[in-house]
């Protein structure tokens, strides 16, 4: 998307707001970015989380969904509620069937 955007990857972290080896290491496979780089870098290539995300489970049987929401259950133990109803809501936009939300 970066490329056909006609974006190095050097221009793509200064609008996104990230190191250039963030976004090499995502490119390359080697990371994951947090959910506020990928509304970042969604926003910056005027595209969806949804349109980024890859939702198809891994090669090692680990589903994505399950891994979203239970990064959500770790943010809400941490108390952190405006942040985890936030997540949440993308997390139903981009993968609208799973557990039940977090409260």
């Amino acid at each position: 998307m970066r490329k056909a955007k006609k974006l190095s990857q050097e221009e793509l972290a200064h609008l996104a707001g990230c190191d250039v080896s963030t976004i090499g290491r995502i490119e390359r496979g080697e990371k994951s970015p947090r959910l506020a780089l990928l509304v970042s870098l969604a926003e910056t290539l005027g595209t969806t989380v949804s349109d980024l995300t890859d939702c198809r489970p891994r090669a090692r049987g680990q589903d994505v969904r399950r891994e979203f929401y239970d990064r959500v259950d770790a943010l809400m133990e941490k108390g952190s509620k405006q942040k985890v109803e936030m997540v949440r809501m993308v997390m139903e936009s981009v993968m609208p069937y799973g557990r039940k939300p977090v409260r």
